[in-house]
């Protein structure tokens, strides 16, 4: 029964300290997210070059 009430206290405790250098990674994660929508227009042209040729 002390095993569980032990194992939750130092489970919070370690989440706390990993949140802080996820804060740094984060900042890369943006310019990243900026290079994802690029390609998703791309990606809405092909779909009205099809239209286009039946049209001819």
């Amino acid at each position: 029964a002390p095993v569980l009430p032990a194992e939750v206290v130092p489970a919070p405790a370690p989440v706390e300290p990993p949140a802080t250098p996820p804060a740094t990674p984060s900042a890369p994660e943006k310019a990243a997210a900026p290079a994802v929508p690029a390609p998703e227009p791309a990606i809405t042209p092909l779909p009205v070059v099809p239209e286009a040729l039946p049209a001819q």
